[in-house]
């Protein structure tokens, strides 16, 4: 199954939903953090309505733990 494409909004809003907020900005990048487990992930915003590409968003939902949800609906 191929994965759909993702705005860095649709992002936003599944990392938010899943207990990760926002830590900090700095420029473009916008870091954030999970509230249990302290990880951090780096977003670039250059648009929130441009498509982030599949293989990044991919990534960022593997290293997020939030690849499955992705693949079976938000």
């Amino acid at each position: 199954m191929r994965m759909k494409c993702f705005s860095l909004n649709d992002l936003v809003q599944l990392l938010r939903k899943h207990n990760w907020i926002k830590a900090r900005q700095t420029g473009s990048h916008m870091t954030f953090q999970n509230t249990y487990t302290k990880q951090s992930i780096t977003l670039t915003n250059h648009g929130k309505s441009k498509e982030v590409c599949r293989p990044l968003a991919k990534r960022i939902l593997k290293e997020t733990g939030l690849l499955e949800i992705a693949y079976f609906g938000m």
